[in-house]
């Protein structure tokens, strides 16, 4: 199963660019906004589920770093990275208790 990653490009001017590529992750509906030098990343999470929200700057070696444990209030959550690199990709995690 292949799904589209979104991730942010940011430039050395500022300027941030939003873009996709196809891998195989098992998540949906993902929306990124960058605004100002920080990112919001959106994502369809089940109501009171713990998630952690992680983030990775190359999808061919597989590594995740975390960025922060969120726990959904709603059917959509929405993390804050205030510390984006030049390129990130990023991804939620159901936590299993």
């Amino acid at each position: 199963n292949e799904s589209r990653v979104l991730g942010a490009y940011v430039q050395p001017n500022g300027a941030t660019n939003i873009g996709f590529r196809n891998v195989a992750v098992a998540f949906s509906n993902t929306a990124i906004v960058a605004t100002g030098g920080v990112v919001n990343v959106t994502f369809t999470a089940l109501n009171r589920a713990n998630y952690t929200a992680q983030w990775s700057t190359n999808l061919v070696s597989g590594l995740w770093s975390p960025l922060t444990n969120v726990t959904a209030s709603g059917y959509t959550t929405t993390v804050t990275d205030t510390n984006p690199a030049v390129v990130r990709f990023y991804r939620p995690v159901l936590q299993r208790n």
